[in-house]
């Protein structure tokens, strides 16, 4: 979980701890490593749990039936095998670990494809148990960096960001959970300030947000593949399409689905690396901290593609009011 929501957990628990008993206590810490354990996995054993909490046998086995008592996990004893856990209900297991909410960092949500990823992600993980709160930032590299520095449980990219991030620092996330191409952006295109404009000219201002890794890398392909020079310009993303209209630039990467200004030209990219991208920076990821565990299993089990998928469209198409 994020470092924010690990210290909230220790505070949590040493301010309980001496109104808690030693049971309760060591059924909470028990609960949160068998939920990331697989049905038929052995859970700690009792001897190891006795020694690390230092208390006795008893008190342990103790701890085990109020899990199960609580309805959170069965367990079955095999002899040298150990204790095998037979069944997990994940939302009362969610309880009786004490977990605060997971913590989401999504982009901003302006667009019905945002939206639906923002609905589908906090609907089907509040539905399975997990309860999820989701902020939302500007870049998907402020994103992925949120995961990596531990101030967010999970985050939502394109697949070539989550790529490309894993390139510079390669244990600090991964991806958890992929979607088809189309669920981040429908497409990036090149959008001119000219009507008559189709392809970018040495010369060129074209405006880049470094915080965006898809429009900055998109960007500098775009421009190495101009034969002369082109000048970068940094300006926020949500600000280019004014720059545009005003002058300030004459091009950028941008996602045609937002163009909203009349009188601007709106044109493929072109390109060779781009397209050999095959739709990596339309399909949506949602990536955790690669030790993580907990969060990992809970975006595992809570979420299905086909279920996200199906409520994004709905919320695109109108049918479903977007929640998050």
């Amino acid at each position: 979980m994020s470092e924010r929501a690990t210290s909230s957990i220790r505070a949590i628990d040493l301010t309980s701890k001496p109104l808690m008993s030693r049971r309760g206590f060591i059924a909470r810490h028990m609960m949160r490593r068998v939920m990331v354990l697989d049905v038929g996995q052995r859970i700690p054993g009792i001897d190891s749990m006795a020694n690390e909490y230092e208390v006795g046998f008893g008190t342990v086995q103790e701890a085990v039936e109020l899990i199960t008592r609580a309805g959170a996990a069965t367990f079955s004893r095999h002899g040298a095998q150990g204790t095998l856990l037979d069944s997990l209900d994940w939302r009362v297991a969610w309880t009786v670990a004490g977990l605060p909410n997971l913590i989401g960092s999504l982009p901003l949500p302006y667009t019905k494809r945002y939206e639906g990823l923002a609905t589908a992600l906090h609907g089907l993980l509040a539905e399975a148990g997990t309860p999820t709160t989701l902020s939302y930032m500007r870049g998907g590299a402020r994103r992925l960096e949120a995961v990596a520095d531990g101030h967010a449980d999970f985050a939502v990219t394109s697949l070539f960001s989550a790529e490309r991030f894993r390139e510079s620092t390669p244990d600090a996330v991964s991806t958890v959970f992929s979607l088809p191409a189309q669920t981040f952006v429908r497409e990036h295109g090149l959008v001119f300030a000219e009507r008559s404009r189709k392809q970018v000219r040495p010369g060129d201002r074209m405006g880049v947000d470094r915080d965006s890794l898809d429009q900055m890398l998109l960007t500098e392909m775009e421009a190495s593949d101009v034969a002369g020079e082109v000048t970068l310009v940094e300006m926020p993303y949500g600000h280019i399409l004014d720059g545009l209209a005003q002058g300030e630039i004459d091009v950028a990467v941008w996602n045609p689905e937002e163009v909203s200004i009349p009188g601007l030209s709106i044109q493929p990219l072109r390109s060779a690396a781009a397209h050999d991208l095959a739709g990596a920076d339309t399909q949506a990821v949602v990536v955790a901290r690669s030790d993580d565990e907990l969060t990992r299993r809970a975006l595992t089990l809570c979420l299905c593609e086909d279920d996200v998928v199906a409520i994004q469209r709905e919320v695109i198409s109108g049918q479903r009011q977007a929640r998050y």
